[in-house]
């Protein structure tokens, strides 16, 4: 296994960010980057590192309110589960798969809650796929609730782009908070 940490700076610099709301930044999050996969070339270690930083530079257009940038690094034929629940009745829950749905989801999703500032955020990758493991708490527009947000992302990389993403956490505490 090889780990790349930092838990002084973010990746990206969180000084290039200018968040879609006020408390949303990477300002201060540890991250914590770990390759699970035996690495038998440069090539493969370049691939691996490349699918973090691409994973890396999503969060970081998201972070500035880049949704264009987002949408656009998916495959025309993606699917995203968000959360990944059979019973959630939250707004913007459900399956994805084009890019107009995406659009969809940021628009319901902006509409319910308000994101505040990551907490630690650590990036493993395996192969073809990414997963973000970090936490932010939320507070509900209509209730002024607040709840805190712990969550798993698994990308698939396809062809440079995102083309499966799944995104897991518990919906109930924020149902609750709604």
């Amino acid at each position: 296994m090889v780990a790349r940490c930092d838990r002084t700076a973010a990746r990206p610099d969180p000084h290039s960010l200018s968040p879609p709301h006020p408390d949303l930044s990477l300002a201060g999050v540890g991250v914590c980057v770990m390759i699970g996969v035996t690495v038998r070339s440069k090539e493969a270690t370049m691939q691996f590192d490349s699918n973090v930083e691409f994973i890396e530079d999503l969060f970081a257009a998201f972070g500035r309110g880049d949704i264009d940038y987002v949408i656009d690094a998916h495959t025309e034929d993606f699917v995203m589960e968000s959360p990944v629940s059979r019973t959630s009745t939250l707004p913007w829950a459900g399956t994805r798969t084009s890019r107009r749905e995406l659009v969809e989801y940021f628009e319901t999703m902006a509409a319910h809650v308000h994101p505040e500032a990551f907490g630690d955020v650590v990036f493993t990758t395996s192969g073809d796929r990414v997963v973000v493991e970090g936490s932010n708490p939320r507070t509900v527009v209509a209730t002024g609730e607040r709840y805190d947000y712990d969550w798993v992302m698994v990308f698939t990389i396809r062809d440079g782009k995102v083309g499966r993403f799944r995104h897991f956490y518990d919906p109930g505490d924020i149902e609750v908070a709604m």
